[in-house]
């Protein structure tokens, strides 16, 4: 089978690109063609990429330069340089299915229609809730969790400027408001023939928010084998860990607030983000010598500190799709205190695998963390069970499943054509 995967970005950019890559690598071992199309935004995945001269340009929205330019206002909306590149790289490669990830702003829904044209059955992994929430973020003002789910519940994108959602920034929001009523309104991804959603939680959202039931499908992420592979150390150091994006969202303040009232014990944030900043001088002149800020750190480091630590602290306060880095921690044996929001009760379970609580509640947090640190065997006993919970999340099955996924879309267009 030749599978084509179209992503924004074919660059370590984040962890939709790792878990497309991965999948890439699974798919050519079984003997499959994997090929790849995406914005030129380097370094690439692979240096020498063949197919790189078909690849759009990339363009940096954070700048202001490139927003005084008039010719790229329409650009997040409706890219036709991809679409025309991407329709000259199909009539080169002629794949079999093509597999997206993440289009929004840079490749945007234009590509779909070429798809279309090319007749090629299209899957699409929905890696956030971006097709479903404006901002993406599923929280008012940048910071509130939408429990209403307002955008999706009353099919109007626009809530998300009236509460400022993008950030808690009046244009932002309006731009992404318009970009998605744009998109609902000429119905580019009514091309998609099935979408891979990676939680339960995040099929019945989309469900929720008016996607077609016959097109949707579980598949979860899986566990790199390296993890699997890897020793697990059921015994600590005396420190908790916090590992991923330094933002509002990833609740990284309310860990801040928490540790300040434990003195005695250690945190280590790992990763980098907007607030990090912000959060370094706060923790310089609060002098909370308990925390230490360790940096974005390479796969063997932050194994490393999974192995060590005595638990993950994963306090996301909006809507998670997955957690890698819980079932990345649960691999190395090591339990996760963590919000229950989105699809996170799906892995932690109640004293079972970890522990859970509800956004910005600190006290509770506190008390959790105190309780692990007291009784370290509990905590010992968590990590045993997460071990195994971890295992059920091979790579060999989900590849399999990806497979299946494929094989029904191919064998659906060509019914119907």
């Amino acid at each position: 089978m030749k599978i084509l995967f179209i992503n924004n970005f074919f660059s370590e950019y984040g962890g939709t690109e790792t878990v497309m890559y991965e999948q890439a690598v699974k798919l050519r071992e079984k003997g499959h063609e994997v090929l790849f199309f995406a914005t030129d935004k380097k370094p690439f995945l692979e240096k020498e990429y063949e197919f790189s001269s078909y690849f759009p340009k990339f363009t940096n929205y954070r700048s202001k330069k490139v927003l005084l330019n008039i010719f790229n206002i329409i650009k997040p909306f409706y890219n036709f340089e991809a679409q025309r590149k991407l329709n000259k790289f199909l009539k080169v490669t002629k794949p079999d299915v093509i597999h997206c990830h993440n289009i929004y702003y840079h490749l945007t829904p234009s590509i779909l229609k070429v798809c279309k044209k090319n007749n090629i059955p299209v899957v699409m992994t929905i890696n956030d809730t971006r097709l479903i929430c404006p901002a993406g973020t599923l929280l008012q003002e940048g910071k509130i969790y939408c429990d209403e789910e307002l955008c999706s519940s009353y099919k109007n994108p626009f809530y998300c400027v009236l509460y400022e959602c993008k950030n808690g920034k009046f244009l932002q929001s309006l731009i992404v408001a318009v970009e998605a009523y744009f998109v609902k309104k000429f119905k580019f991804y009514n091309a998609v023939s099935a979408f891979v959603c990676p939680s339960m939680a995040l099929l019945e959202l989309a469900k929720r928010s008016g996607f077609e039931k016959k097109k949707l499908r579980l598949l979860h992420n899986f566990i790199p084998d390296s993890y699997i592979l890897n020793k697990h150390i059921y015994t600590q150091q005396d420190y908790f860990l916090y590992a991923g994006r330094i933002s509002e969202e990833k609740g990284v303040n309310d860990l801040i607030l928490a540790f300040e009232k434990l003195p005695d014990i250690p945190l280590r944030i790992a990763g980098s983000g907007p607030e990090e900043i912000e959060l370094r001088l706060y923790c310089e002149q609060k002098q909370l010598k308990n925390i230490q800020f360790i940096g974005s750190l390479n796969k063997e480091e932050l194994t490393e500190q999974y192995q060590n630590c005595i638990a993950l602290l994963q306090p996301s306060v909006w809507f998670e799709t997955f957690g890698m880095s819980i079932l990345e921690a649960f691999a190395c044996g090591k339990p996760v205190i963590a919000n229950d929001r989105g699809a996170i009760s799906e892995l932690v379970e109640r004293r079972v695998t970890g522990l859970l609580l509800h956004s910005h509640n600190t006290d509770l947090l506190e008390q959790y963390i105190r309780l692990l640190w007291n009784d370290k065997e509990f905590a010992r006993q968590m990590g045993r069970n997460a071990r195994k919970k971890a295992e059920n999340y091979s790579s060999e099955n989900h590849i399999n499943n990806l497979l299946e996924i494929y094989e029904s879309v191919i064998k659906a267009e060509t019914f119907f054509n």
